[in-house]
């Protein structure tokens, strides 16, 4: 507007073409420029405060996002740590089962070893025993042999000594000896 007045001044002073005219318009001309260049310097000053403000405002933001994003990242770093301790506790003590299920393997395996050791000592075993058992079987059957031969002896011999008894009581009777001196006496005279 100011800009506008100061135009139409010097138009008007060209017009009228007098000295006086035209040093009171370049006069108003100048003032204008300086009240425009003034009022422009005051709004860009003003400008410049308010994108200063929303910058800081914008920066004072961006502060408080990256805060809450530091912290929101802190807490899920801390989260992942104490997932990663609790799966490295876990791992260890799996770890720990697993040397425990291996030294208890290995244990079996020994102890395995050592009845399949014992298996084998008693098998040997069992075989002289078996061995033992049908030789004792046969001795057996040698003895029962035996001794059936000897039952039959002594069937036999008593047999024979029922007989010779028979014989003796008869000898006794027909002869009239009956005591044993009485034999000796007649072994003797005859």
């Amino acid at each position: 507007m100011v800009l506008l007045l100061a135009v139409a001044g010097a138009a008007g002073a060209l017009v009228v073409a007098s000295t006086t005219a035209l040093t009171a318009a370049t006069v108003g001309g100048m003032v204008a420029g300086v009240v425009i260049a003034a009022l422009m310097f005051a709004e860009i000053v003003v400008l410049r405060r308010v994108a200063a403000r929303d910058r800081a405002a914008l920066a004072d933001s961006y502060r408080h996002e990256a805060k809450a994003r530091s912290i929101e990242q802190l807490a899920f770093v801390n989260r992942v740590n104490e997932q990663i301790q609790v799966r490295d506790t876990e791992i260890d003590r799996q770890r720990d089962e697993i040397e425990q299920l291996r030294a208890e393997a290995v244990d079996a395996e020994i102890e395995l070893a050592r009845a399949k050791d014992r298996v084998a000592a008693e098998r040997g075993r069992v075989d002289e025993l078996i061995a033992d058992a049908r030789t004792t079987a046969e001795e057996l059957q040698t003895a029962r042999a035996d001794l059936m031969k000897a039952q039959d002896a002594l069937a036999a011999s008593e047999a024979a000594g029922v007989a010779a008894q028979a014989q003796i009581e008869a000898w006794e009777q027909a002869t009239g000896v009956t005591s044993p001196d009485a034999l000796t006496e007649h072994r003797r005279t005859a």
